[in-house]
């Protein structure tokens, strides 16, 4: 198990947070090792929700200690909880503007990606 923030944009102090669970269960001859990457809903909803209240390896008590999760999917595979998108969770949002409105972010990338490509009419 081991955790990191993933820097997006420096200058801002942007970063994408992580959680990664090793698999528990040993590989089966001829089995391959496969990594989940969770992403829970939203935006704005952390997949730390995931990690602790659906899948991953435990899950939390009311009084905020941690037991065992019988049916977590770590047992036959890594899993990697990604808070996502920057401003989410542990993924800080730093000194950047966090636009909120689906079709400002959406404007704002389509727009990015025109702009860094070799586009033309």
């Amino acid at each position: 198990m081991y955790y990191r923030s993933i820097p997006i944009h420096p200058a801002l102090n942007q970063s994408l947070f992580f959680w990664h669970f090793d698999r528990m269960d040993k590989l089966e001859p001829g089995e391959r090792e496969r990594t989940l990457i969770w992403l829970n809903g939203g935006p704005g909803c952390s997949s730390l929700d995931g990690a602790l209240l659906e899948l991953g390896p435990y899950r939390a008590n009311p009084n905020g200690t941690l037991y065992p999760n019988p049916g977590a999917w770590n047992q036959k595979m890594n899993v990697l909880f990604l808070d996502q998108p920057v401003g989410t969770g542990f993924s800080p949002v730093g000194s950047g503007n966090l636009h909120q409105e689906l079709d400002t972010v959406c404007t704002l990338q389509l727009d990015r990606q025109f702009q860094s490509s070799n586009y033309t009419r």
